[in-house]
């Protein structure tokens, strides 16, 4: 990783006098050439009660860790923090469903006043950090270039609010998994509400695995539409286990058989009468079932 400017004289810093590169979507440690995605520190800090090895986000967690810095009261702030930012239940975001902004969801839950000023979480004597920031281009692994902001941290605390505040601006933030309560980092773009972790009392299957089965289980409980068509596909589905209906024919039925569920489902989500809806219902399971 190459960088032009004031770098080149930095010499004899004391050990907790950390430099970090902050780019679009990741930051850099020290002259460590691996991007870390924003709030890959912040989850790592969050979980640090469950886990067994060393922290290694750049080495940026165990320098301060290591150097006697106080992980315990910041976890507490910000555990309290996001809890009260997404809630109890935070439920997956449904097919077409916009997605709310995390900018948004921190205005709806009265948490404006939080990321600036005193403090942020319960502790009112904890004031935020007082940063300096220089600018510098730096050399990336593609060895392309990008302008980045330089900052110097001297404590935990006043790079964790950093590193949390710029990923929240990207879409970044840590979540507690529904199923397993281990915390896990979105990225942005993605609603997740289960972590990608080997579930607890599982070999393969993972959180995130459980959630979807279950999720999808609730959406064919509540639903006549994929009642309909989960019958038919288990039905189709057997035929190719027994050999009367071949593989070719069965993708093919599949194909049709979203298509017509999905038209459906449009139809049940406009109509409000219930004869209007046996109707469609009624005309699903024909069409589905007439191989």
């Amino acid at each position: 990783m190459g960088v032009l400017g004031k770098d080149l004289f930095d010499i004899d810093r004391p050990r907790t006098n950390v430099k970090v590169y902050f780019g679009a979507m990741g930051y850099w440690v020290e002259d460590d050439p691996a991007v870390i995605p924003y709030g890959t520190a912040l989850t790592e800090l969050l979980n640090l009660p469950d886990v067994k090895a060393a922290p290694k986000p750049g080495g940026i967690l165990r320098t301060y860790l290591s150097a006697g810095e106080a992980a315990a009261p910041i976890r507490e702030r910000y555990t309290w923090f996001l809890e009260n930012l997404f809630g109890d239940a935070v439920p997956e975001k449904k097919k077409g469903q916009r997605k709310k902004p995390l900018a948004e969801l921190i205005h709806s839950q009265g948490l404006d006043a939080l990321v600036s000023g005193v403090s942020l979480g319960k502790d009112l004597e904890i004031d935020t950090p007082q940063v300096n920031v220089q600018y510098a281009v730096l050399e990336r692994e593609d060895e392309t270039h990008e302008l980045v902001e330089k900052m110097y941290f001297d404590h935990l605390a006043d790079f964790i609010y950093v590193e949390f505040m710029k990923g929240l601006q990207k879409g970044f933030v840590p979540k507690r998994c529904a199923n397993c309560g281990h915390w896990f980092l979105q990225e942005p773009g993605l609603t997740y509400h289960y972590c990608a972790q080997v579930a607890p009392g599982e070999t393969e299957l993972t959180c995130r695995d459980i959630g979807s089965r279950a999720s999808f289980r609730d959406k064919v409980k509540n639903n006549e539409v994929w009642q309909i068509h989960q019958r038919a596909y288990k039905k189709y589905f057997a035929r190719t286990k027994k050999g009367t209906m071949s593989r070719t024919e069965f993708e093919a039925w599949a194909r049709e058989a979203e298509v017509l569920r999905d038209e459906a489902l449009e139809q049940f989500k406009k109509s409000k009468e219930i004869e209007e809806r046996r109707l469609i219902a009624k005309t699903l399971e024909k069409s589905l079932n007439r191989v």
